[in-house]
């Protein structure tokens, strides 16, 4: 059967580790990936992050830390008066069966990162998504060695590790590195236990992979069981079902070690699973907003920018036709690639770049502009007959779409629910590329590097501003004071800045309209609040007074209330 990944050949091996350059072999490139992300990240405030969800997890941490413990209870000021945390500041903060207050799905990231917080702040935990980033790199040369066993990889390993997602996801406290760098190990396994590499290991890699995936990242569930799936139905195809029932059975098996352990962890910390809780909500939300799932699915796959304007529209259309057309004449041509499809297409990336440039960086959601090379990578796929590796990498894409949270497409790099198959893409394309047109490649790579180096740039421009406008917030209030915001997202985005601040949130006018009756209640006689307008009518019972100051990065003001004299 055409197991979709080709032969390890007879001739022309790969040279020996030793005999190859510094920059052909896995440890100096891991060394120098590590290097090139350490200077990056001195331009990167790490007071600021690349999402609001972060915040969730330096405030955690942070917390455990000052408390000398491994709870990651971030507690609630207000919980006598607000029992069920519906003023909490942090957006999707729960508590817990053991009453605590936890605003993190994962346990995973937060009791690895620490240690190094307790030593070196939150600058040292950057080394735990930098590391991961390198894993996936080095996964992604390996993927690449098993498309094509003549190469050494190194061309993958260099184009993942800088110029693509994974550049940008090194220098934020997520575990979308790890996530990517944990389901590509796994994919590898896959490909080697169908293709007979050491089959029992091999489905064991797969399963952990897969499974220690998923207890960072919902989508490594649905990544796991198309690979399971793919695995045992490749070898039935064989007619090989002993196989297939041991290799799928101990794949399966080595799955369930880390999500089972995991899953006690949550049970003894959280009293419950914080994992189990999310993936049941994702599941539950299946199929509803249709409007909304689809553009999130055309958000994440290819929007050039985080927005729908018309610019953003057209300048998505311009690029995906020019570089779908360009890579469709690749592939059905025997000759040099056509120059005017060629120019064409660089200049609808140049018009891109110069415009975001010009309207102000921000994230780019798809993974065919944020990976030059996917597009290239499914007429490779379809080209070579890589059907196994697509149906790892494509196959998980319906059900992602189906349950990823909708509202999550545009805040976000490259669409971090689907990175894996945004790798998977890449290197199926630079592998065909190689082999089809070198002309080709180095313009593709060329364009990687381009909108990698305005990933960079925007991370550290956000995290920068996130920064410097925690630090302002911090200036004008004390930590006794009561600060209330209009949107718990935009309080998150500050983590640890909120430990052992007395902060809330109101979101809707009728949340305000009771949190001016609880703070009423209190001892209270002022406040201050953050949001977009001055909204006096809707906390009765106070008065706005002073306008404190206007944070143009976040766009709201900062105004003072007090309260209003009885009679």
């Amino acid at each position: 059967m055409d197991t979709m990944v080709e032969p390890r050949p007879e001739a022309e091996p790969v040279a020996s580790t030793d005999a190859r350059a510094w920059y052909r072999r896995p440890r100096p490139i891991a060394v120098t990936l590590l290097l090139i992300y350490g200077l990056v990240s001195l331009a990167i405030d790490p007071r600021g992050h690349l999402s609001t969800d972060v915040g969730g997890k330096t405030v955690s941490i942070d917390a455990m830390v000052e408390r000398g413990d491994w709870d990651p209870d971030i507690g609630y000021w207000f919980d006598s008066a607000d029992p069920t945390g519906r003023f909490h500041p942090f957006a999707h903060t729960a508590q817990t069966e053991n009453g605590t207050w936890v605003n993190t799905t994962s346990l995973t990231m937060i009791y690895v990162a620490r240690p190094l917080w307790a030593v070196g702040g939150p600058r040292a935990i950057l080394l735990i998504p930098m590391l991961g980033s390198i894993a996936a790199a080095l996964a992604a040369g390996a993927l690449h060695r098993r498309l094509r066993p003549t190469d050494d990889g190194t061309l993958s390993i260099w184009t993942i590790g800088l110029a693509s997602p994974a550049l940008i996801y090194a220098l934020d406290v997520w575990e979308h590195s790890w996530g990517l760098a944990l389901m590509t190990i796994g994919l590898v396994g896959v490909l080697d236990a169908v293709t007979d590499r050491a089959p029992a290991r091999a489905a064991v890699i797969a399963g952990l992979g897969y499974g220690l995936a998923a207890t960072m990242r919902q989508e490594a569930l649905v990544y796991g069981f198309v690979a399971g799936v793919a695995l045992v139905g490749a070898l039935l195809v064989q007619r090989r079902a002993v196989a297939a029932i041991g290799r799928g059975a101990l794949m399966a098996a080595a799955a369930l070690v880390p999500l089972g352990l995991h899953t006690a962890l949550e049970i003894v910390v959280l009293g419950g699973s914080a994992r189990a809780s999310r993936g049941a909500s994702t599941l539950g939300s299946a199929g509803t907003d249709a409007a909304d799932r689809v553009l999130s699915i055309l958000g994440t796959t290819v929007f050039t920018m985080s927005s729908t304007s018309p610019i953003s529209w057209i300048l998505s259309a311009a690029i995906l036709l020019t570089t779908a057309t360009f890579a469709l004449s690749l592939a059905r041509g025997s000759g040099a690639p056509p120059a005017a499809l060629a120019k064409a297409m660089v200049s609808a990336w140049t018009v891109w770049a110069i415009l975001f440039v010009y309207l102000g960086l921000g994230f780019v959601p798809g993974l065919a502009v944020a990976g030059p090379a996917a597009l290239f990578g499914l007429a490779g796929m379809m080209k070579e007959r890589w059907w196994l590796v697509g149906i790892l990498g494509v196959g998980p894409l319906p059900v992602v779409a189906a349950t990823a949270f909708a509202a999550g497409a545009f805040p976000q790099w490259g669409g971090r629910y689907i990175l894996t198959s945004g790798l998977t893409l890449t290197v199926m394309g630079l592998v065909w590329l190689a082999a089809r047109s070198p002309i080709a490649l180095r313009i593709v790579v060329a364009l990687s590097v381009v909108v990698s180096l305005l990933g960079a740039t925007w991370t550290a421009i956000r995290t920068n501003e996130i920064g410097d406008a925690g630090e302002r917030i911090a200036q004008l209030t004390d930590p006794d004071d009561i600060v209330v915001w209009r949107s718990p997202f935009k309080a998150r985005e500050f983590g640890e800045l909120s430990n052992g601040r007395s902060w809330l949130s109101a979101p809707y006018a009728p949340d305000r309209t009771e949190l001016a009756e609880l703070l009423g209640s209190t001892e209270a006689t002022e406040f201050h609040w953050i949001g977009k307008e001055q909204i006096t009518a809707e906390f009765p019972g106070w008065a706005a007074t002073e306008i404190v100051d206007e944070l143009g990065f976040l766009d709201v003001q900062v105004i003072r209330f007090v309260r209003r004299p009885v009679g």
